[in-house]
């Protein structure tokens, strides 16, 4: 039988080619933000929650910790545009909602979805859960916006106009349309790259691995949210003093202990 042997140069160009792929391909990963961050703030301008976004199978993940909220029970929805100005959070548009399109004519687009979880004709892809607020003020959620992407796309939260995360002044019913009679927007945070970070654009996992098992062990998957928040707490609290002419102190250091007397 007769062998067939490759000719000269073929492997090296089949190489080259490979290697061409893979570069355009980690260029087009690199183009999407495997994460997202907002800062929240309501609406006197204050800090009030950050939220962290990652990409999970069936979607996009949020991870948040609010402080300084009103306690009860809150809409919170994703919104279709970035932009956040107070006192009412108007600029950030309707529920995130798109339409899928691929694949299909104009005459053959499904209607919109309507709003709520428990809606037979929803819900809204930027429908959340209810955030609950304990009597101290604070609250610790996750949940996942079901078929989102941060991703070039339909359904990605990073396209022309942006997301935010929208907190409301009431219990959503999750039925009425369109916000489930939630009231008025009370807090509002615009999506942002990058993961968990403070003001000043450090991130927690930049920070000592000793720092970052002290909040791990405290606060569990919701370290790096809560370290940024301390963190903007302190970042604020120190502009506020430059701007009054005081410089401000860093944290005291706790005080040794006494040594103990011999006998």
């Amino acid at each position: 039988m007769r062998r067939v042997t490759p000719r000269a140069g073929v492997a090296p160009a089949l190489l080259l080619l490979g290697l061409l792929t893979a570069t355009l391909s980690t260029r087009a990963f690199a183009d999407t933000p495997p994460l997202g961050f907002a800062e929240i703030t309501g609406s006197s301008g204050q800090l009030v929650g950050v939220a962290s976004f990652q990409r999970v199978a069936d979607g996009v993940e949020i991870r948040a910790r609010f402080q300084a909220l009103p306690p009860g029970v809150h809409g919170y929805h994703v919104h279709a545009v970035g932009k956040c100005e107070a006192p009412t959070f108007v600029t950030a548009g309707d529920h995130f909602n798109p339409t899928p399109m691929e694949g299909l004519a104009l005459n053959e687009l499904p209607p919109p979805k309507e709003h709520g979880l428990l809606n037979p004709r929803g819900p809204h892809p930027g429908d959340l859960p209810n955030l609950v607020v304990g009597e101290d003020v604070t609250a610790s959620m996750t949940t996942i916006v079901k078929g989102a992407t941060l991703a070039p796309g339909n359904f990605s939260l990073f396209d022309g106009d942006g997301t935010s995360l929208v907190i409301h002044e009431r219990e959503d019913d999750q039925v009425s349309d369109p916000a489930g009679n939630s009231g008025g927007r009370i807090a509002c945070g615009v999506l942002g790259a990058g993961p968990a970070h403070d003001l000043n654009g450090h991130m927690f996992v930049n920070q000592p691995l000793d720092a970052q098992r002290t909040f791990r062990s405290a606060w569990g998957p919701y370290a790096p949210e809560q370290w940024a928040l301390e963190r903007d707490v302190y970042i604020i609290a120190q502009r506020a003093t430059q701007v009054a002419g005081v410089q401000a102190e860093p944290p005291a250091p706790q005080a040794e202990p006494e040594p103990a007397d011999e006998d």
